[in-house]
């Protein structure tokens, strides 16, 4: 298992391939909500389940935990947001970047020089 670590002041985040399920770490901020919905490479919002434990390996003042399939993340650039839903209304949580597997940048010869 890979976790991947929602750090409060970290927007994206690289890693290899996983293998097993992915951790996102985070903080719900006051009011709690009832539910959650993910929005994933902008796609229409699906149910998100919080852990019923919270992961330790999530950082100190992590409030919730959740994990997605490695499936989800193949090679490439991949966005997530985490919708907060009350009786009250909803609320956005911030864009967060993944990167996944991504092979170097090209590499270019400046110059000859002979001996």
């Amino acid at each position: 298992m890979i976790a991947l670590l929602f750090a409060l002041a970290v927007s994206a985040q690289a890693i290899p391939p996983p293998t097993g399920p992915v951790v996102f770490c985070g903080t719900q901020a006051a009011p709690e909500a009832s539910s959650y919905q993910l929005v994933f490479n902008g796609g229409a919002p699906e149910p998100l389940t919080m852990d019923a434990s919270l992961d330790a390996a999530c950082p100190a003042g992590t409030t919730n935990s959740f994990r997605l399939a490695a499936s989800r993340f193949t090679v490439g650039n991949h966005t997530l947001l985490v919708r907060a839903v009350n009786t009250f209304g909803s609320t956005d949580g911030p864009v967060y970047d993944v990167t996944v597997g991504i092979a170097p940048g090209k590499f270019t010869i400046t110059a000859v020089i002979r001996g």
